[in-house]
């Protein structure tokens, strides 16, 4: 859902609260991929970031959703939108990820999962889950405006381990902020 804000601009929703959102958790990552290391999500040469939050280096549905959104990138970067992972790892495990991967898009290292926290990435399990990321965190999309102070325009928390938005989707959301 999108509303007007006080400057004109489109002001996001939760969906599922209808509540506007709120600035965008500021932070700088070490990054095992492409792009600049370390990497400060209010530098980032674009208008808006897709934030894509993975479970585990282990995930099968995240490597997925990471080479889809890869071969998506140039759709994501037509319309001045950075695309970025960030994994519960090391650097050197987001690197290997990467590699591995030969995905084009930064590979941040969050090893304490503090910004998967600041950016209530969800999980299952309870402490259980909290504590071992391949069983307990639960994929999350977040869409970044970055044209001021960062803010949150639009979030999607999977339910499941596989649920992850269609890229379809998140280009339709993008297209409501630019």
């Amino acid at each position: 859902m999108t509303e007007v804000g006080t400057d004109g601009r489109p002001e996001a929703t939760d969906e599922s609260s209808g509540a506007p959102t709120t600035a965008a958790a500021e932070f700088t990552l070490q990054n095992g991929g492409p792009g600049p290391d370390p990497l400060t999500l209010s530098e980032l040469d674009a208008v808006m970031a897709v934030l894509l939050f993975h479970r585990d280096h282990f995930s099968g549905n995240c490597r997925r959703q990471a080479l889809r959104m890869a071969r998506q990138l140039d759709a994501f970067r037509a319309r001045d939108v950075a695309v970025v992972s960030v994994l519960p790892e090391s650097k050197a495990r987001a690197a290997a990820w990467a590699e591995a991967r030969e995905t084009p898009l930064p590979t941040l290292a969050d090893p304490d999962g503090e910004v998967a926290d600041m950016y209530d990435q969800p999980t299952r399990f309870g402490r259980l889950g909290r504590r071992i990321d391949l069983i307990g965190r639960l994929p999350l999309v977040v869409l970044v405006d970055l044209r001021d102070d960062p803010a949150e325009l639009w979030r999607y928390a999977g339910e499941s381990a596989a649920d992850w938005p269609d890229i379809d989707v998140l280009l339709r959301e993008v297209e409501k902020f630019a």
